[in-house]
């Protein structure tokens, strides 16, 4: 509900607002420096992560058509715009119980598949671009891949929890009712890694693209 209402919606746009990642095209060089949006356009330039627009981000720039609109939910310029929801969802993550996924738990599974969706569209519109969130997001979600904890049932008494693991191990392979709910986190899961790469893939070639201009107008060369 939160996605197809707030989240999914304009002036958000998949791929941080870029046509691709890595972005495709480059401006080599501004003739006017004095332009106020110099943030939104990918030209060549020196970059590095302690920089806050290294890395593609949503931003409403002072061009956007909603830029200064009186719907500040429109107008809402930075990355901040959700962070209350990016929270949440970090937080479910730090808190998903001991790590392990257990098969039989359907209704947490989805629930953490619910969870990793909003954090996949967070990631994807542009507010968690930074390596910082990066840093506190990927341990978290590559856990939920991580077979070697997965187990088959949690049993939970007053003070302790029991794990059960599969038994044989390889019928954590087999096809169940309970399948298809871990199956999608973990799709949702690499689908969102594949993203944060996508991120880091315009990061390194934008420092290619830096050292080759260097190259190209040193005259010793």
């Amino acid at each position: 509900f939160i996605r197809g209402l707030y989240l999914d919606r304009y002036p958000q746009l998949h791929k941080c607002g870029r046509p691709s990642l890595p972005e495709s095209l480059w401006v080599y060089e501004l003739t006017n420096t004095k332009m106020v949006d110099q943030d939104a356009i990918p030209y060549i330039k020196p970059t590095n992560l302690s920089d806050p627009n290294s890395l593609p981000r949503f931003m409403i720039s002072k061009s956007h058509p909603l830029w200064g609109h009186s719907n500040p939910f429109h107008s809402f310029a930075h990355m901040s715009k959700f962070f209350l929801l990016r929270h949440l969802g970090h937080s479910y993550l730090h808190s998903f119980g001991s790590g392990s996924l257990a098969y039989q738990n359907r209704n947490e599974n989805n629930l953490a598949g619910s969870i990793c969706k909003v954090v996949a569209d967070l990631l994807s519109f542009g507010f968690q671009s930074s390596l910082d969130m990066f840093q506190d997001l990927l341990p978290l979600l590559v856990k939920f891949l991580d077979g070697r904890t997965d187990v088959e049932q949690i049993e939970i008494e007053e003070n302790s929890k029991e794990f059960i693991p599969f038994e044989p191990a390889k019928r954590r392979y087999a096809m169940s009712s309970d399948s298809p709910s871990v199956t999608a986190l973990k799709l949702n899961v690499i689908s969102t890694l594949m993203d944060v790469a996508d991120i880091r893939g315009n990061f390194r070639l934008s420092k290619f693209l830096y050292i080759f201009k260097t190259y190209n107008e040193d005259a010793k060369l």
